[in-house]
């Protein structure tokens, strides 16, 4: 437990990635930090300094080089893979991308619960609660992805991450491309979800405005490796 009682939930300990290429090679880190149980954490930066890789890195999407990651007080590699995609989710920034565009928002929305066998009563249940969070339209239900607006199509990807009730959420620059009123709409979104939900919550951006409204908690990136390094 921390100063504040809350329980840790990921805990980063000088984790290292390095990225070879034809052109040129980079490394990221050492970074250390901890994830508070139903916090909302804000990592900040500038563009291409390496916080999406890390959010990559505690979502199990790509591999450290070296140092240790904890998940709940034990090595992330002893929680079973499958256990550990149900319980944590990741929007990623390119949201048009991030959704088959053959498929309609209902399923969209609902393959992850249909992957898990639930019933359709209780898939129909979790379904008419997040349409009700989001304010969106049944009626949107049957069209496909390029038949809506970008602030709902990124509603539904927030819906279909939700849809599992994941104990933790990623959103990777969760304000880019959003007008100011659509990006306070999110903020309100992401209030409620973690306050229904108790989720813990890692936001990454560079946008300062938004994150002040929304974080309990920021950390800048390159000052975390600036005070590992000194």
């Amino acid at each position: 437990m921390t100063d504040e009682n809350k329980a840790v939930i990921f805990s980063l300990s000088n984790i290292r990635k390095k990225f070879n290429s034809h052109s040129n090679s980079h490394s990221i880190g050492p970074i250390s930090f901890d994830i508070l149980e139903n916090e909302i954490l804000a990592l900040t930066g500038k563009t291409g300094c390496g916080k999406t890789t890390v959010a990559q890195i505690i979502m199990r999407l790509i591999d450290f080089d070296s140092g240790s990651l904890s998940y709940k007080g034990k090595s992330i590699l002893e929680s079973p893979i499958r256990e550990f995609r149900m319980n944590n989710q990741m929007m990623f920034q390119n949201h048009i991308l991030s959704v088959n565009n053959k498929l309609k928002i209902e399923k969209i929305i609902v393959e992850p619960l249909e992957i898990q066998s639930i019933s359709k009563i209780e898939i129909r249940e979790k379904l008419e609660k997040l349409l009700d969070v989001f304010k969106l339209s049944v009626n949107l239900l049957k069209k496909y992805p390029d038949e809506l607006s970008g602030g709902e199509l990124q509603r539904v990807v927030f819906a279909r991450a939700l849809i599992l009730e994941p104990e933790f959420l990623v959103f990777d620059e969760p304000f880019s491309n959003l007008n100011r009123d659509m990006a306070l709409q999110l903020i309100k979104n992401i209030r409620e979800i973690r306050k229904d939900y108790k989720q813990t919550i890692l936001i990454i951006s560079h946008s300062s405005e938004y994150v002040e409204k929304i974080a309990d908690r920021k950390l800048n990136f390159s000052k975390l490796i600036k005070a590992k390094l000194s």
